[in-house]
């Protein structure tokens, strides 16, 4: 049986419309800030770094290996135009949005 492969990270930086406030009435608030050679994401006491696999992705890679072994692969995209962003987190088989 094949698994799905996941996508190596680009190296690229992580562009100025990933970082913010991103706000959502059912799970609440999420931050993202700007670091060298990626980004950080904070989701109450859970903690990820972001590596960009393109402009519009990124993978999460967890600050913590439980949670990584519970919720897998996760991914965020971004999308919608300035003033309507979605962030949309994907992780163990779930779909969590935020806008701002």
């Amino acid at each position: 049986m094949q698994g799905r492969q996941q996508a190596a990270p680009s190296g690229q930086p992580m562009d100025s419309r990933w970082a913010g406030i991103w706000r959502s009435p059912i799970y609440g608030d999420l931050s993202v800030s700007l670091e060298p050679g990626g980004a950080s994401l904070r989701y109450g006491v859970l903690t990820a770094r972001l590596s960009a696999l393109d402009d519009d992705s990124a993978a999460l890679i967890w600050g913590r290996e439980d949670l990584a072994a519970v919720a897998g692969t996760a991914r965020a995209r971004l999308a919608g135009t300035p003033g309507e962003e979605r962030l949309t987190l994907e992780m163990g088989g779930e779909r969590l949005e935020f806008e701002r």
